[in-house]
């Protein structure tokens, strides 16, 4: 291992303006990153106003760096898309101060160094003196009791030089800041009350200056006022530093993260707070610098949450749908027809249809049966007055009125008088109504279907599309009669409609008719049954269960695409560490502690997937817009698949940004300020 520092031991004095000189390699920036609370030694103690630096945690020499210290880099080290005045601010931003008091004090610290008129111009905006003295002022926001400058005239022009030299000179003076400055130039270092030079890791001299109008020397004669500790060093191989009483007095209170008082947790938790707002609004100027970037980074997340919504949502209007044309039949409704399906069957003989007297013993003989209805229908094209429409006669008896929800929106129903004498009298459907009779009212007009004319008595409501695509609004009702009369030339009957009494069980009613009619059908033993019976309620169930089920494989399908989508935003976040490692140095090395870059870098990522989240419940909104009325369903919105969707893709943000913000949060702000 490479020994930078070999028994070193150095007496630094507050006020002081200490100059570290020596060739390349001789441990001057080792030095100085040891004195900045940057690294520790691997041997040996510092002493921090009585306290040892060398026993704290990262984040208590971070704690110590915001508090106490000011760094001015050698390369100026600016955040690069900020303005002077947010440069400056930053270190405040750390410390939890108000966004007013940030500024007030940013910009105080701007005038110190002349530059109040450029605080809101970027560092590509400004010359290399303006930039180093914006890092003077950023060092000097948090009023630090010592100012630390790595080569501070490394990358300026002589005349520039001086003008950088004067101001720490001047504030040296003026504010009684101690200041420790690395450099290479002797008319650099003549600016110092003590110049300290270093060669080999070992401390070779130290030289007391005077600067005019001023007594010089604090010490003088490094190997005269430290003979021993140089000579006997614990020998060659020693790797230690010893920095003691850099102040005289003691420290106010101890290192800031020592201790968990109910104030400090408080000033903490408005801290977090601040540091929250800030971040985000840090990284949705991120996100607005690199718009194409962003929008394909969360390109994955738009896509999945729209599906997810759009199908989810689709699947529950389909759901609504489907039970909203199964309930307009009734809810405790039993449906009787010939053979064992809705249709003939195959193979077989056709099973015969029901006859008048099967309606009579089903309404008479079983019991919790509340009225039945029977049905026979027909096809015939409807004319009036040159329009003519197509439509389907269902002839049926008045206890339909009775059995299911089927309201007139005007006229009457027909008279038992007429319904007895098969009178040719029609309740039409809306949609008949529309194409007959457009913008009119139809009862009281006679119009002809098929073979004979009919007199309009009522219009049904509005009932919409059937479960299986039907049009129920289609339709013109008659007596029964008059149908089997007029259109289909007997007696047979093609359905039944069977009312439940609420008390009673479907279940009960429908075994008892089917016993009923296997009697009255003749059929015995194991022979099946050549009719059926449908439950209302069963098919409702039925469906509405086999529509969840395929809404939710198609949406479990479509949230994979969350998935791949976070796979994105920390693929993305990982190129923005690798982008951005410089950037964290610096927010290290001026006091973040870790969780605080991680925050940010959480945040961002967060940021990130919450607006692909929003966009993507844009565009599902949208879709569903446009696609429901194509497949005929109601647009709906259902507000918890839409909350859910939105806070899976926080989730996601979160699950796939923690580790990039954790390695950011792990950096060596060391190591990450020497990243190119």
């Amino acid at each position: 291992m490479f020994q930078a520092l070999k028994g070193v031991d150095l007496d630094i004095a507050a006020g002081d303006f200490v100059a570290v000189m020596g060739p390349s390699g001789s441990g001057k920036s080792t030095t100085m990153n040891i004195l900045g609370c940057l690294d520790v030694p691997s041997d040996g103690t510092f002493l921090f106003r009585g306290h040892h630096v060398e026993t704290l945690d990262r984040d208590q020499r971070a704690l110590l760096r915001r508090k106490y210290l000011g760094f001015v880099f050698q390369g100026f080290n600016l955040l690069s898309r900020t303005s002077a005045l947010e440069n400056v601010e930053l270190p405040l931003l750390y410390r939890g101060d108000e966004k007013r008091a940030r500024r007030d004090a940013a910009m105080a610290s701007l005038d110190t160094v002349g530059l109040a008129d450029w605080w809101d111009h970027t560092p590509a905006e400004l010359s290399g003196g303006q930039q180093q003295r914006v890092a003077i002022a950023r060092a000097l926001v948090t009023s630090p009791d010592v100012l630390l400058a790595d080569e501070p005239t490394g990358n300026l022009d002589s005349e520039r030089s001086v003008e950088i030299m004067q101001l720490l000179t001047r504030l040296n003076a003026e504010k009684n800041i101690t200041v420790l400055m690395v450099t290479h130039e002797p008319d650099m270092a003549a600016f110092a009350r003590t110049v300290v030079h270093f060669k080999d890791g070992l401390v070779e001299r130290i030289e007391s200056q005077h600067r005019q109008g001023e007594r010089g020397g604090v010490v003088s004669g490094a190997r005269e006022a430290f003979p021993s500790r140089l000579r006997e060093g614990s020998g060659e191989g020693a790797t230690y530093v010893l920095a003691s009483g850099l102040f005289d007095q003691p420290l106010p209170q101890p290192p800031p993260a020592s201790g968990r008082g109910a104030a400090r947790l408080r000033s903490r938790q408005r801290s977090d707070a601040i540091m929250f707002g800030t971040t985000l609004v840090l990284a949705l100027r991120s996100i607005r610098r690199h718009l194409l970037r962003s929008f394909l980074t969360i390109l994955g997340i738009v896509i999945g949450v729209g599906a997810v919504v759009t199908m989810v949502t689709l699947g529950k209007a389909t759901t609504a749908a489907v039970q909203q044309s199964i309930s307009a039949l009734g809810t405790n409704i039993l449906q009787v027809r010939p053979g064992q399906g809705f249709g003939r069957g195959g193979g077989g003989p056709r099973p015969p249809d029901f006859k008048p007297e099967d309606v009579a013993a089903i309404a008479n003989q079983i019991a919790g049966v509340t009225a039945v209805a029977p049905q026979a229908s027909a096809t015939a094209t409807a004319i009036y007055e040159g329009a003519n429409w197509s439509t389907t006669i269902n002839g049926t008896t008045d206890a339909i009125f009775q059995v299911q929800p089927w309201p007139l929106a005007s006229g009457r129903r027909w008279t038992p008088v007429e319904e007895s004498a098969g009178a040719a009298v029609c309740i039409i459907g809306n949609t008949v109504s529309k194409n007959l009779f457009p913008g009119g009212d139809p009862v009281g007009h006679r119009f002809r279907i098929g073979p004979i004319s009919c007199d309009v008595i009522g219009v049904l409501t509005t009932r919409g599309q059937a479960g299986f695509g039907g049009d129920q609004d289609d339709t013109v009702v008659m007596p029964i009669k008059a149908v089997q009369r007029r259109f289909t030339g007997n007696r047979d009957i093609r359905l039944m409609l069977v009312g439940v009494d609420e008390r009673f069980s479907t279940s009960t009613v429908q075994a008892g008719i089917t016993d009923l009619l296997r009697e009255r059908r003749t059929i015995t033993g194991d022979k099946p049954d050549d009719f059926n019976i449908f439950d209302t309620k069963q098919i409702s169930d039925t469906l509405t269960g086999t529509t969840t089920l395929l809404t939710g494989i198609v949406a479990a399908v479509a949230g994979i695409s969350l998935v791949v989508g976070g796979i994105g935003i920390m693929n993305i976040m990982l190129v923005s560490v690798t982008e951005r490692t410089r950037e964290i140095g610096i927010r290290l090395a001026i006091g973040a502690v870790a969780r605080e870059v991680l925050l940010q870098f959480l945040v961002e990522a967060i940021a990130l997937s919450c607006l692909g989240g929003v966009i993507g419940l844009i565009v599902a909104q949208a879709a569903i817009a446009i696609i429901a009325p194509l497949i005929k369903v109601q647009w709906l919105f259902v507000p918890e698949i839409n909350i859910f969707a939105f806070a899976i893709s926080a989730v996601i943000g979160v699950v796939f940004g923690y580790f990039p913000a954790r390695r950011a949060a792990a950096m060596n702000p060391i190591d990450a300020l020497r990243h190119e």
